[in-house]
């Protein structure tokens, strides 16, 4: 699942949990971030 929070930051990666957003720029992850920079 890509998010399209990671794409408004800038960057790629997968969340493995869930992400609430409490306000404009501010966001509650819960789980990790597995970077897809690298290309498999």
């Amino acid at each position: 699942m890509c998010s399209d929070l990671g794409r408004r930051l800038n960057v790629n990666y997968v969340i493995a949990g869930n992400i609430q957003k409490k306000e404009d720029n501010e966001f509650l992850i819960n789980g990790r971030l597995f970077s897809v920079d690298m290309e498999p």
